[in-house]
C-alpha cells in the first residue's frame, strides 16, 4: 500500500527492491546483522560525532584566548569560522554521496579522516603565536583553518554521511534517514 507520499512502504516493498531515492533497478543493500544492532551502531556513531564536533569548538576557541584576548570580536570570528567549516563539511558530504561510487564513499571519507589525524593533537601551530597589528580577523580565520580546519571538516561530514549510508543499508527504517538521530518512532 502506498504511503502518504505515494511510495510503497517498507513492509509492502519486495525484499531486495530499491529504496526510495535510489534509481529504479538498483537493488537495496542487504540488512547487515540484527536490525537493532545496525540502528544502535548508527545512532551511537552519530552521537559521538556530534559530541566531538560541538566539544571542539569552545575547546579550541579557549586555546586562542591568551593570544587574541577575550573580546567579542574574537568570539564572533570563531563562531563564523565554525559555521563556515560546518557548511563546508556538509557540502563535502553532499558531493561525496552524489558524485562518488557508493562503495567508495566510505574509503574516501576514511582517507580524509586519516589525513586529518596528521593534524592532531589540536593546538596552536608554531609561527602563529602573535597576530599582526590592527584587526587580526583574517589572521584568526587562517589560524583556525591551519590548526583545526581539516579535523573539524572530517567530523562535520560524519552525520550527513552516516545518514546517507544508513538510508542505503536496507534497514526497515532506512526510509527515514533522520531516524538514527531521533530514535525509534512510536507506532
Amino acid at each position: 500500500m502506498p504511503d502518504s507520499n505515494g511510495s510503497l512502504g517498507a513492509a509492502a516493498r519486495p525484499r531486495g527492491a530499491a529504496q526510495p531515492g535510489q534509481p529504479p533497478g538498483t537493488p537495496a543493500a542487504p540488512v547487515l546483522g540484527g536490525s537493532g544492532v545496525v540502528l544502535w551502531a548508527y545512532t551511537a556513531t552519530t552521537f559521538l560525532s556530534a559530541l566531538l564536533l560541538f566539544a571542539i569548538q569552545p575547546l579550541f576557541a579557549k586555546m586562542v584566548l591568551p593570544v587574541l584576548g577575550g573580546s567579542p570580536s574574537v568570539w564572533a570570528v570563531a563562531v563564523f569560522f565554525f559555521q563556515l567549516a560546518l557548511l563546508v563539511g556538509y557540502c563535502y558530504a553532499h558531493l561525496l554521496i552524489g558524485k562518488a561510487p557508493p562503495r567508495a564513499t566510505g574509503y574516501i571519507h576514511l582517507g580524509v579522516c586519516l589525513v586529518a589525524l596528521v593534524c592532531l593533537p589540536i593546538g596552536l601551530p608554531s609561527g602563529w603565536s602573535e597576530p599582526p597589528p590592527g584587526q587580526p580577523y583574517f589572521w584568526q580565520i587562517g589560524l583556525f583553518t591551519v590548526a583545526i580546519g581539516l579535523p573539524f571538516l572530517a567530523v562535520a561530514a560524519n552525520a550527513p554521511l552516516l545518514q546517507a549510508w544508513f538510508a542505503r543499508t536496507g534497514h526497515p527504517h532506512a526510509n527515514d534517514p533522520l531516524l538514527p538521530v531521533c530514535g525509534e518512532q512510536p507506532r
